[in-house]
């Protein structure tokens, strides 16, 4: 993957996970939302890890 895609991909990645976040702020009382929230504060650090030691 060249830098320029990566970088792409980032944002496009970040943009949903924002989207996500918005979402789950409407009702984030609920326990499964709590749970989704971390499944993807989890995915998110792991991709940017990713994008630091693999691109």
């Amino acid at each position: 993957m060249t830098l320029e895609n990566n970088l792409l991909a980032n944002v496009n990645f970040t943009m949903l996970w924002f989207k996500i976040q918005m979402s789950l702020n409407v009702n984030s009382n609920t326990k499964y939302s709590k749970m989704i929230s971390a499944h993807y504060d989890a995915k998110i650090n792991n991709h940017f890890l990713n994008l630091i030691f693999f691109s």
